[in-house]
């Protein structure tokens, strides 16, 4: 009996000893994630932070800084007439150039949402696949070129890869919990801010929604679901009111997408790291989709895990098909506004390289030669895209000082079709920073045009041709410079031409710089009143 209860407490000892070292490896390993998911998220501060003041700002984002600087009641008219689209960042914005409005102070905005999108990728990551999936897709995202470049422009775009991450982990949430209310309100609410950060949004939140299969919809049940329809409408019936009677023509200016230019565009969203890094993607997206997960008390497949795949496939496939569905009759394919697909993307590869390594023992070694492989590409993608600061967007600062360093009192300005947010932005700029007097500087336009939300400033005069309006503001004015933007556009061709021509007429042309940039060329020609 003694020898019993002897082997018996051994046996229980066992147990214990064997849970408790269980226990320290399972605190281990959190430790491991821990450390790795910090240094994940400081090597993409880092990364976010680089150069960040370098580049000029080009003209949406000083329109962005434009409508953040107006008066209250002035705000809300512009964004319901104009730039209600990204309505929500632009109020997040008004709060954040209190701490300054330099371009790295204004541009930092995004860099917290960039950031907060690693971790929220990876507890995205680990609730639909596992812990080292949510990490690789981390580590993917915080080197990932096109979400690093949308980090760093006054822009909503990282803000709305945010918004939809912490959506579709919400979503995730209550499919899983439909009783939980605190999951439902979650959704709907992100799921709105969403879409007042930029109202493409509803092409990520619809596929959530077509991933889910007969039996989750039954489980989830028709009351739940009605009501999350009818709040989500209710929150974003004034952006769809929006849309449909003030938004005609914003789009206008996105041309129909090309074999080469969607080319292109898959190289950038898959980091712009070559054809290589495009092929690793394409391969492990392939197989994250294509592999049919075994259970372990079974040899069919699991269906379980074939939902969290369906549900990301689609995030990436149903906003770029659509789009490209539509661009047939009116464009609408943006490559900015496809940013959206890149946590999909890289969630399906670090689930597509987890999944290569429990394929086979054999092939373990996958694992770590992919994913060095593909951090490699992605940072050699991230150099391309710090080398290419000299020649991408519009260089206005540059614009700026070059008139500054000319200019003679009683100058006058006029702009063809845009320019004058970037200009007013730099012209304050210069005052503050370099002490330099802009009193000597008259506009044309006057100050304000649409993205301003003040009127053109002409008056009963506002009818008259633009032959007639250069006219009458060169009035009384010996030299006057021209700013020339978007002039490869054929809409605006005509009112440059017009312009140039009425200056021709008493002006002579002594002075031309073009300040090159991918976006757009910016032209600068200074006239002389012919005596």
């Amino acid at each position: 009996m003694h020898k019993a209860l002897t082997t018996d407490q051994r046996y229980s000892t066992q147990g214990s000893n064997e849970g408790i070292s269980r226990r320290r490896a399972s605190r281990f390993s959190s430790v491991i994630t821990f450390v790795l998911l910090t240094l994940i998220v400081a090597v993409g501060i880092v990364i976010r932070l680089h150069l960040l003041g370098r580049k000029s700002l080009w003209l949406d984002e000083a329109a962005s800084v434009t409508f953040a600087r107006l008066p209250w009641m002035k705000f809300w008219r512009v964004l319901w007439e104009y730039e209600g689209n990204m309505a929500f960042y632009y109020v997040l914005l008004r709060g954040w150039v209190h701490f300054g409005d330099s371009e790295m102070a204004v541009r930092s905005l995004s860099v917290v949402f960039g950031v907060a999108a690693i971790p929220a990728a990876y507890a995205l990551g680990k609730r639909l696949f596992s812990t080292k999936a949510g990490l690789i897709s981390a580590a993917l995202l915080a080197v990932h070129s096109f979400h690093i470049r949308c980090s760093q422009e006054a822009r909503s775009y990282s803000l709305l890869v945010l918004l939809l991450v912490l959506s579709t982990y919400f979503f995730v949430r209550l499919v899983e919990s439909p009783r939980q209310h605190r999951y439902w309100a979650a959704y709907i609410l992100i799921g709105a801010l969403a879409v007042y950060s930029h109202v493409f949004a509803l092409l990520v939140l619809i596929p959530q929604w077509l991933s889910l299969g007969r039996a989750r919809l039954r489980q989830i049940g028709l009351v739940r679901i009605l009501w999350t329809t009818v709040g989500l409408t209710l929150l974003v019936m004034p952006m769809a009111v929006f849309v449909l009677l003030k938004s005609s023509g914003q789009i206008a200016w996105i041309s129909r997408p090309t074999i080469y230019s969607f080319f292109d565009f898959a190289r950038l969203l898959t980091g712009d790291g070559g054809n290589a890094l495009l092929v690793a993607y394409a391969v492990f997206c392939l197989v994250a989709v294509l592999w049919l997960p075994r259970s372990e008390e079974s040899k069919s497949p699991n269906v379980n895990e074939r939902w969290p795949v369906r549900l990301v496939a689609l995030w990436l496939v149903f906003p770029i098909a659509s789009t490209l569905c539509v661009s047939f009759v009116k464009p609408l394919f943006y490559e900015r506004f496809m940013v959206m697909c890149v946590p999909a993307v890289v969630l399906l590869a670090g689930q597509g390289i987890t999944a290569m390594n429990r394929v086979s023992p054999r092939v373990r070694w996958v694992l770590p030669i992919a994913l060095c492989l593909m951090v490699s590409l992605s940072v050699w993608g991230v150099g391309r895209y710090f080398r290419s600061f000299a020649s991408t967007e519009e260089d206005w600062r540059s614009a700026v000082r070059y008139i500054f360093a000319r200019q003679q009192l009683g100058d006058v300005i006029f702009f063809a079709a845009a320019g004058r947010g970037p200009f007013n932005y730099y012209i304050q700029r210069e005052t503050v920073e370099h002490a330099n007097a802009s009193s000597c500087i008259e506009m044309f336009p006057s100050p304000g045009d649409p993205s301003a939300g003040v009127s053109s400033g002409l008056g009963p005069d506002r009818n008259l041709s633009p032959k007639e309006k250069v006219g009458l503001a060169a009035k009384g004015h010996n030299r006057v410079w021209l700013v020339l933007y978007h002039e490869r556009s054929p809409k605006h061709n005509a009112e440059v031409a017009a312009m140039q021509a009425a200056l021709q007429e008493n002006f002579r042309l002594i002075e031309r710089h073009i300040f090159r940039g991918m976006g757009q060329d910016i032209t600068v020609a200074l006239y002389l009143r012919a005596r």
